[in-house]
C-alpha cells in the first residue's frame, strides 16, 4: 500500500500523463456501455458532475479516473451475466 507522500509524488508526475491518455477514452467507453444500458439519465448527471469538477481549469485527479473506470468495469459485467443468462435460457 502506497503511503500518502508516495500518492502525492505519483499524482502530481506521472498522474498527470496517465490523465491526459486515459480520461476521454474512459469517459466515451462509460457513454457507449450507459447507452447500451439504456441510462442515458445517470449518465447526464454524472457528466454534469464532472463538468463542474473540471470547472475553473482543475484537472479531475487519479481518484476520480479510477472511480470511472470501475463503474465502466461493473457494466462491462452487468452485461456479461444478461449474456450468460440468455445463452442459458436458449
Amino acid at each position: 500500500m502506497a503511503t500518502s507522500e508516495q500518492y502525492k509524488e505519483f499524482a502530481e508526475n506521472e498522474g498527470v500523463a496517465i490523465i491526459d491518455k486515459h480520461w476521454e477514452k474512459t469517459v466515451n467507453t462509460l457513454r457507449a456501455l450507459m447507452n447500451q444500458m439504456n441510462m442515458m439519465y445517470f449518465f447526464e448527471k454524472l457528466q454534469m458532475k464532472i463538468k463542474e469538477l473540471t470547472k475553473n481549469d482543475r484537472r479531475p485527479s487519479l481518484i476520480h479516473l479510477e472511480k470511472i473506470m470501475s463503474r465502466c468495469l461493473k457494466l462491462y459485467l452487468m452485461i456479461d451475466n444478461f449474456m450468460k443468462i440468455f445463452k442459458l435460457i436458449r
